[in-house]
């Protein structure tokens, strides 16, 4: 090894070296976690902000569908944002685009789509296609939606709600 380095290796304090290193790594943990615990309070008002119009809107017009349905409804969405990139429906980020249209062209009022969402609820998801670090660990739908589907996508899902005469729009 060239002198130089040995000399230089030799001046390093190891000691306050690793105290300076652990403490940035534990300054980014406390970071990491209270930005986690930041999101998860945004996204659980936001879902009680929704409720608040579900329930709202449900004391005025009455549901398409037997709430039992809302819940098979959610599911199927869930299960279509994570399809497999191999599967045959998935695109190529892995979300079955045509299964969460199928799913949007149901709603047929604006408490629908406050139902579906509140039954929803807020779920872990993982982004589909790609090595998946920080992020949303979880979200409700709209959330979810927003951060997995491509913008031409959400277009699709607004234009499919405004066929049906909703005033909702995912934005």
């Amino acid at each position: 090894m060239n002198p130089k380095y040995l000399e230089i290796l030799n001046k390093v304090d190891v000691k306050k070296t690793a105290m300076y290193v652990g403490g940035a790594l534990l300054l980014i943990a406390l970071f990491l976690v209270v930005r986690k615990m930041i999101r998860k309070a945004k996204e659980e008002a936001a879902v009680d902000e929704l409720m608040d119009k579900y329930e709202e809107a449900s004391g005025v017009e009455p549901l398409t569908y037997p709430e039992v349905e809302y819940s098979t409804m959610a599911d199927s969405i869930y299960t279509h944002l994570h399809a497999s990139v191999l599967s045959l429906n998935g695109g190529f980020t892995g979300v079955n685009q045509k299964g969460v249209y199928d799913v949007m062209s149901r709603m047929k009022k604006d408490v629908d789509v406050y139902k579906l969402i509140s039954v929803y609820g807020v779920r872990e998801y993982k982004k589909p296609g790609y090595f998946y670090i920080s992020g949303r660990p979880s979200a409700g739908l709209p959330a979810t939606l927003l951060d997995v589907m491509t913008r031409g996508e959400i277009k699709e899902i607004n234009e499919i709600l405004k066929e049906n005469g909703l005033t909702y729009q995912f934005s």
